[in-house]
């Protein structure tokens, strides 16, 4: 008896996760929800080192599994560049008269209670940046 690809399958994600065949055939014709239990346990059968990555778009699941790659140093230096992004494009919609966003209010506020070295270097670049804009 031959077995067809998608029941082949179905039994291999059975096998690295533990969720029964016939609920894994339930929720991918849509006649049954997974539970959270249930997503936890398929995760690792589709290759996600979280179990939310099954629930994200395929950009995030690569951002946060290159995250969990990186040293306390990196992520620092990389969480410092997001603010200062998120920073200066807040600063240019001020500059153009808009209100000030919520979330550049809490980047300031978090940026006033402590700095990280990184942020300091990369806020450096990013206001000397800006002042070569505002020359040319």
């Amino acid at each position: 008896m031959r077995v067809s690809p998608a029941l082949d399958t179905q039994i291999k994600v059975r096998e690295r996760s533990g969720v029964s065949q016939a609920s894994v055939q339930r929720i991918l014709s849509g006649k049954q929800s997974a539970t959270l239990d249930m997503v936890e346990q398929l995760s690792p059968a589709f290759g996600f080192k979280r179990p939310d990555g099954l629930l994200l778009e395929a950009d995030e699941v690569e951002l946060l599994n290159t995250w969990s790659e990186l040293t306390p140093t990196e992520k620092a230096a990389v969480l410092g560049y997001i603010r200062v992004t998120v920073q200066t494009r807040a600063q240019l919609t001020i500059d153009a008269g808009g209100p000030v966003p919520a979330v550049l209010q809490a980047v300031q506020k978090a940026a006033a209670e402590r700095p990280a070295k990184s942020e300091v270097k990369i806020a450096t670049h990013a206001k000397e940046a800006q002042r070569s804009r505002k020359k040319s």
